[in-house]
């Protein structure tokens, strides 16, 4: 297997390489700029069915969200992984 599960996925490395399905898509906006989209949030889920909560910010939505398809399975690498807030 050349990628990893993301019950491995730790904040030790930005050098992961993971096989998911992009799931539940949710775009953020403000009320006052309802145009204007501050983060895409999505679920990452894996072949063993392990999910991660993911989130493209707003400078890096125009870039990724023409190639992101809901339910369509991606290889991600090189992302930052972080604390979920409580």
């Amino acid at each position: 297997m050349d990628y990893s599960l993301l019950k491995d996925v730790t904040q030790e490395s930005h050098r992961w390489r993971v096989r998911v399905r992009a799931t539940r898509f949710s775009e953020f906006t403000t009320a006052n700029e309802p145009d204007k989209i501050l983060r895409l949030d999505l679920v990452l889920l894996d072949e063993q069915g392990d999910m991660m909560d993911a989130q493209i910010p707003g400078r890096r939505v125009d870039q990724f969200k023409p190639l992101l398809k809901e339910g369509a399975v991606y290889y991600i690498k090189y992302f930052e992984v972080a604390e979920a807030r409580p």
